[in-house]
């Protein structure tokens, strides 16, 4: 191919040409969300659903179903927060320490609170997951510290009694199933 035929090649190509009138605009919302990170996307979602209720049922329909890893590090990510704000030296379970981690503890458990449901029958259909779940959580709340005043442990009990109540429920939906299943097991056999 000669010089000509190969700058008659190109000429005859689409060539894209830089834009006579170049000026500023905003980014593409894809361009956008590539720069946010995870805390600054939360913030932006919680702000739309904040104005436009309507989104956030819409938001719950569409975002991915969390799995039990990603509960349990959020939960776990909640644990390090709380265990790294105890005060250095002194009792780690005197009042002073209890009122510096206080508000730690408190999102720990609101946040315990707000992911068992969701792991829970009817809303989790598979036993092993929620056993799962459940035996994940039951060690985090095997972390809390304990207190030397009485009435500051009241939280964390509270927090055995209603996992203790989610263990039962999940083992007797687990028991209910399995003796469904024989029956209509043994209802098959016999016909």
């Amino acid at each position: 191919m000669t010089t000509v035929q190969v700058i008659m090649t190109l000429a005859s190509r689409q060539i894209k040409r830089p834009r006579p009138n170049l000026s500023g605009r905003p980014l593409s919302l894809g361009r956008l969300f590539e720069t946010l990170d995870s805390d600054a996307l939360r913030s932006v979602l919680r702000s739309l659903c904040d104005r436009h209720p309507e989104l956030g049922q819409e938001v719950v329909d569409t975002a991915p179903r969390p799995n039990i890893t990603s509960a349990l590090q959020v939960l776990s990510n909640y644990q390090s927060t709380l265990q790294s704000s105890f005060p250095l030296g002194g009792n780690p379970s005197s009042d002073y320490a209890y009122n510096r981690v206080r508000p730690h503890v408190m999102n720990l458990l609101d946040a315990l609170n707000d992911f068992t449901p969701h792991f829970l029958p009817p809303n989790e259909t598979h036993p092993s997951t929620s056993l799962n779940y459940l035996d994940g959580v039951t060690e985090i709340i095997h972390q809390l510290p304990r207190w030397d005043t009485p009435h500051y442990n009241l939280e964390e009990e509270a927090a055995y009694e209603e996992i203790a109540k989610a263990w039962a429920l999940v083992i007797r939906e687990a028991v209910s199933g399995v003796a469904a299943s024989s029956c209509s097991m043994g209802n098959g056999i016999k016909s």
